[in-house]
Formats: C-alpha cells, structure tokens, sequence
C-alpha cells in the first residue's frame, strides 16, 4: 500500500506567549493561555497521525523494490528457502534481494521467500543456472522480472583488474576450483608432406592460417594451410625460386610473401590470390581447395570476380 504523507500545519495565534495568571489558594499560580484569536488551526498530534507515521515507517522497511532484502539461506541445494522481517505482504515485480547460498547451488534452483512460493533463479541472461552457479558464502543479488528471478549480474565478488582466458584442462577440474596456469608448449603432428631440404626460416602469415618455409633444396619453398593443429602442404607455386632459400617473409596484410634465396635474382615475390578454378562437380577434384564456393557472376581467365564462399 502506498504512503500518503500528511501536510503536517502549525498552529497559529494572534499572542502564542500571552497568559493569565491564576493565584490558587496554596500559594501557587496556575498560566492559562490567552492566544486571543485562532489564525490557523494547525495539524493535531494525535495517536490517529502518529501511528500512521509508525506504519509508514514499517511499510517502507518492507518495500524491498526500492531497497534490496538480505538473507543467509536455507533449505537444500536446488530449494533455497529464506525467512524475511518484516516479512513481504507479495513478491512483487521488480523485488530485490541479496542472498548468500548455505550450500553450493544445484541445477535449476528456486528461492521461497517467507513461504510465498519458489521461483526460479536464472543468471543474467535469463538462462537456467546449472550445479555450482552459486557458491557458498558468496552475495549474489536477484531482481524479480516476470516469474523468474533474475540475476543482476554474473554474481561473486567483481575484482578489478581480472579477465577470462581460455586454457587448456590438464586435468578434471569443477567449476569454482582453484587453478594454476602454466605455459606448456606441446609439439604438433608433423605435417603429412615435409619440407625436401634442411629449412633457413618460416614464417606465418598474420592470419595464422598460412606459414611458409624456406628451405635447402627444391622447390626451396614450401606453404602449408592451417587448420586448427593440422598443417597441410598446399601445391607449389609456378614459378619456384631459383636457389636454395635462406629466408621467406609476408606482408603486415597478408597479401604478398617473399623469398630471398641463393642464386639470381636472389628474391623472389608472390602476392597471393584466392584463384577459383571449375571442379567440374568432381570431389577428386578437390584436394589442394582451401574453400569451396560458387560463382555469383560470370567471367574469363584473369578476371577478378565474385564468389561466394560456402566452406574454408
């Protein structure tokens, strides 16, 4: 129910210090007040008008949409239950609380608040929470929005200065647990086709999905695509380098990669092109594809035009 405040007036006289005095028979004096006229009545202070501030101040100590309840939990793992006081008359829309779980939670946990029913918790982007979302001993708080409780936020203590990262597991790990990180460098899987010579250098692409390397003995380049940890020998180029090459480099953008090598004219530059070529609706036809795709336009040898690309 909503407060009505009262327009609280004082009372105002023609002489509010005017009295008359009274001598009574045992010697004292007795000061009977003559205000002389009643210019403005004034609001009474009365048991009517003091209670009503009295229940104005209970009903603001149980608007727990305006200001956030807290409470320690009880009850099991997937039905938290709390007790509030003074204890809500509904759980209206927009009603906040701050709970700190006895237990860590379970999958798809309710609150019932002072028996008023469960709801159910959900994170902030209204997902059903899963085993652990809520540990114990740590504040999270709820707003009610429809006929779930929403989470404000991600939950915990926020600590400035932290990020996420992704990290390989090595080993079985819950959720909440404690974790070092270490740096391990595991060696990959050889590619399938290697390099015909001892290699002088290598260097990826800025992408990350190509990586060149420059080696002893023909074709003194080779290139392989990147996909995830498999590296796979595309074909040569055309036009090889005409000597052992002793480094090989790309472009900051990725579109040009050079090898300088042994004999003139001792570097040798590449720009790289997406080159669609006809499969002819063969699949023996596709095993140097670094994407699929089809022709959105038609064209002739040597013209660029539009493919869209389906799969890479």
């Amino acid at each position: 129910m909503s407060y009505n405040p009262t327009n609280w007036q004082d009372r105002v006289v023609e002489h509010p210090r005017r009295f008359e005095v009274q001598n009574n028979p045992d010697g004292t004096v007795t000061l009977i007040p003559k205000p002389g006229t009643v210019l403005q009545e004034g609001t009474p202070v009365n048991a009517a008008n003091m209670n009503k501030l009295e229940q104005g101040l209970v009903s603001h100590m149980a608007d727990y949409v305006r200001q956030p309840a807290y409470a320690v939990t009880s009850g099991t793992s997937t039905a938290y239950t709390v007790t509030l006081d003074p204890a809500p008359d509904a759980i209206v829309e927009g009603f906040s609380i701050t709970i700190v779980p006895h237990v860590d939670c379970g999958a798809s946990p309710t609150l019932n608040i002072n028996g008023k029913g469960a709801i159910a918790l959900r994170n902030n982007e209204g997902e059903p929470l899963v085993a652990r979302d809520l540990l114990a001993g740590v504040p999270y708080n709820f707003r009610k929005v429809g006929v779930n409780f929403i989470a404000s936020s991600g939950g915990g203590v926020k600590i400035n200065g932290v990020d996420e990262v992704q990290a390989y597991f090595g080993d079985t790990i819950s959720k909440g647990e404690p974790v070092k990180l270490v740096i391990e460098v595991p060696k990959l899987p050889d590619p399938s086709s290697l390099p015909t010579g001892r290699g002088n250098s290598v260097s990826f692409s800025p992408d990350g999905n190509y990586v060149a390397v420059a080696h002893y003995s023909s074709p003194y380049i080779t290139i392989y695509k990147r996909n995830g940890d498999t590296f796979t020998k595309l074909p040569n180029p055309s036009s090889l380098p005409t000597g052992t090459g002793w480094s090989v480099a790309f472009s900051p953008d990725g579109n040009y990669m050079a090898v300088a090598h042994y004999s003139s004219p001792y570097i040798t530059i590449y720009k790289t092109l997406q080159t669609a070529i006809p499969t002819g609706n063969s699949i023996f036809a596709l095993s140097d594809a670094v994407a699929l795709g089809y022709a959105k336009e038609a064209g002739v040898f040597e013209e660029t035009k539009t493919i869209i690309r389906i799969w890479r």
